[in-house]
């Protein structure tokens, strides 16, 4: 589960330090050219096994991000009682459906940067999709051929120290992780299972 970042604590900083796997995550950085701010970081646990796969960091897109924080803060946050005196409250934010939403459903670029601390196989990244979009009723249908390149996109290993990055602006998505790139058409269905997922 991603931590959302008091915006005070991380304005001075370089970089942000994920508590439990220990991997930093630059606060500003750019994917596909686009300027990104870091908004959150976590840790993704194997469900069976109870280990640290990777730490990864949750990042918007700068002014589209900003802009949306805006919206959000004096619509969904302000009236589910988040915000106080025009105050967040980022930690009921950071659990709440209406943060979940602003990630999920934000009109913004969003990227997730996964830094593994652990080997992982093709067939198990394949897996963890595969049971995120059952857990999150992907409309298999609906998202089409561009679900199809996606799992063909992440159908690599990835080994302890390596990176992968998922990206999205519109419904594009772009997929950076060893031995594959790909930028992919998709579709708002499938866009949003991933968030969700």
């Amino acid at each position: 589960v991603l931590v959302c970042l008091l915006s005070v604590q991380i304005a001075s900083a370089e970089t942000v330090t994920e508590r439990e796997t220990k991997q930093a995550f630059q606060v500003n950085k750019s994917f596909n050219g686009v300027p990104h701010i870091l908004i959150g970081v976590g840790a993704r646990e194997a469900t069976a096994l109870k280990i640290n796969v990777y730490g990864a960091g949750m990042y918007v897109g700068r002014d589209a991000g900003a802009k949306a924080w805006g919206a959000y803060m004096t619509g969904r946050f302000a009236k589910a009682g988040l915000v106080t005196d025009g105050n967040p409250n980022f930690a009921k934010i950071a659990k709440s459906p209406q943060g979940r939403h602003y990630v999920c459903y934000g009109h913004m670029p969003r990227a997730i940067e996964m830094s593994f601390v652990r080997d992982v196989r093709a067939d198990q990244i394949q897996g963890a999709y595969d049971e995120g979009w059952d857990r999150v009723k992907l409309d298999r249908n609906a998202a089409g051929e561009a679900l199809t390149q996606f799992m063909e996109a992440v159908n690599h290993p990835v080994k302890s120290g390596q990176k992968m990055t998922i990206a999205t602006r519109g419904n594009t998505i772009f997929v950076n992780m060893p031995g594959s790139k790909a930028r992919i058409q998709g579709n708002r269905a499938l866009v949003v299972g991933l968030w969700k997922n």
